[in-house]
């Protein structure tokens, strides 16, 4: 919840909803925030990695307000900070691979990050990479 003027009211921002990249390659599910916390809890899909696709859910981002000089007030307005970051770690743990995706809620509701993936395997194969700056839209 935000307060303004001592009353309480939940943030219309980010918008809940699905995100894609531009690529396709990556979605982002927004499917709720706590604006007292900043927290994102969704869904985060992939259609590649070294292991494949794969699809993590639970708290898989935050988001952080800026003051807005322009429209005179610091809460639920874009553009401000936002990121994601998920593991991929199965059972046994064979590998773990670790997207993270940091960037900015634009004012037309659409994300602006870039990403970075690590893996590391239990064969000691490590892999550092950047996914790019992308533009994830709804």
């Amino acid at each position: 919840m935000l307060f303004s003027g001592g009353v309480a009211f939940a943030s219309k921002l980010p918008e809940l909803g699905t995100y894609v990249s531009e690529d396709n390659n990556f979605t982002i599910e927004i499917i709720d925030t706590d604006s007292r916390i900043g927290q994102i809890t969704g869904v985060y899909r992939t259609t590649y990695s070294p292991v494949g696709s794969f699809t993590k859910s639970g708290n898989i981002g935050s988001f952080s307000w800026v003051t807005n000089q322009e429209k005179g007030r610091c809460c639920d307005t874009a553009p401000f900070s936002i990121g994601f970051t998920v593991i991929e770690r199965p059972s046994g743990w064979p590998y773990a691979i670790r997207d993270t995706w940091a960037g900015a809620y634009q004012e037309n509701n659409s994300l602006l990050m870039g990403g970075v993936r690590s893996y590391v395997n239990d064969e000691a194969v490590v892999e550092v990479s950047s996914l790019g700056t992308l533009t994830f839209s709804k």
